[in-house]
């Protein structure tokens, strides 16, 4: 049986693994492209439900404040403050 072993040189070498860091880097590149891309998605849609919280809760407010006043009207309380 012989034992065959490949020899390769140290230029051969040292081109492949120039060859594979570079490779290496470029996906990274791109997966960390994917990510923000993807963050950046779920971040706006974050902000605009926030923003639409926010609005039903403005109109809430607006809507418990006009019940307050309604109610102290039919409790029998002028609508406007006179002395």
């Amino acid at each position: 049986m012989e034992h065959r072993e490949e020899s390769r040189g140290i230029g051969d070498l040292l081109g492949d693994l120039g060859g594979q860091v570079s490779t290496l880097v470029r996906k990274e590149i791109d997966l960390a492209r994917v990510e923000v891309t993807s963050g950046v998605g779920r971040m706006s849609r974050g902000a605009a439900m926030a923003g639409a919280g926010g609005a039903i809760l403005y109109a809430g407010l607006l809507v418990l404040l006009g019940a307050i006043v309604l109610g102290l009207i039919a409790a029998g309380l002028d609508a406007w403050w006179r002395r």
